[in-house]
């Protein structure tokens, strides 16, 4: 969940800034009086908790960090070898290869990046109207940016690599309610999809629009009936089927993804959010901010995944 992987990089972070693998930014000159503050470690530390606290995909893929910049990551390979069938051998008998392997693909972590310039003057005015931190805002928002970027590229990464299958449903003509009872159906045989690749799944993510018809649907569960602890999981809205459901606005229009947690892909951080800056341009009287963070993932099992695709 997003609170252990915050808890992860945030110890990652630790061990980088101590051997030396990334450096803040410590002296006084680079900086106006108005941003000093903002650029104490502890800066760093509430931008990687609020970075990971926007992403919803994250809840579903396997977290890690890296050690370096490009890695090897082990993949599950599901093993179908003729006659692999019960584990008793007889005496004298040949071993058969058992049903899960692994191998392994190599990694690279991509640079995300964004950046913010102020102007003086607006930095300025901003303290004279109630001491107004257009600094640490403009940063927050270019953090939250980067968070959405990556959780739309998770999860398009999701739709692209299911290898389990599809399933359409029709809208037509049909009222929400049918079309509802529809997408359940199609719930239904994604799983049996998923669970046809040896796999058994537990989540549902849906884009809005699905979920506007799922949430009409009798054996749809509300998340409020589960208490306060399920409600702090970040996109969390309900179950249905066995498969918890989490919607998110990046996900793409008009699909739903039906998988096993922690099993089809894995999401590596390198260098955990962090910013840089100012940088002072005497020319323009401006100071630039960059956000910048370096990670990466791969969809590596995609059998355990299908999708349920909503057509006209």
């Amino acid at each position: 969940m997003s609170k252990e992987f915050s808890k992860l990089l945030l110890e990652h972070y630790a061990t980088l800034k101590s051997t030396g693998d990334i450096q803040e930014d410590a002296t006084k000159e680079q900086y106006t009086d108005a941003t000093l503050a903002l650029h104490q470690p502890k800066f760093n530390r509430a931008l990687i908790e609020k970075a990971t606290a926007e992403l919803i995909a994250t809840q579903l893929w396997e977290t890690r960090t890296m050690s370096g910049p490009v890695e090897k990551t082990p993949v599950e390979v599901y093993n179908r070898e003729t006659g692999v069938t019960t584990l008793e051998v007889a005496e004298g008998g040949q071993i058969k290869t058992g049903r899960t392997s692994y191998s392994s693909v190599t990694i690279e972590a991509i640079g995300y990046k964004l950046k913010s310039t102020l102007t003086a003057e607006a930095i300025e005015d901003a303290q004279n109207a109630g001491n107004l931190n257009i600094v640490a805002r403009a940063i927050a928002n270019l953090a939250k940016d980067i968070s959405e970027e990556i959780d739309a590229k998770l999860m398009a990464l999701m739709v692209a690599g299911a290898a389990a299958g599809n399933k359409d449903v029709s809208k037509g003509s049909d009222t929400a309610k049918v079309v509802a009872d529809k997408i359940v159906q199609a719930i239904v045989d994604a799983q049996q999809l998923v669970k046809g690749k040896h796999y058994r799944p537990d989540f549902l993510l849906v884009d809005p629009i699905i979920f506007g018809y799922l949430a009409k649907n009798d054996e749809f569960v509300h998340a409020d009936k589960y208490g306060s602890t399920q409600l702090q999981q970040t996109g969390f809205m309900g179950k249905i089927r066995g498969l918890e459901v989490f919607e998110s606005v990046n996900m793409a229009a008009n699909k739903a993804i039906v998988g096993k947690r922690k099993t089809f892909g894995v999401y590596k951080v390198y260098i955990p959010m962090m910013f840089r800056g100012p940088v002072y341009d005497p020319n323009l009287d401006k100071e630039t901010y960059v956000i910048r963070q370096r990670s990466a993932m791969k969809v590596t099992v995609g059998e355990s995944l299908a999708t349920i695709t909503l057509v006209a």
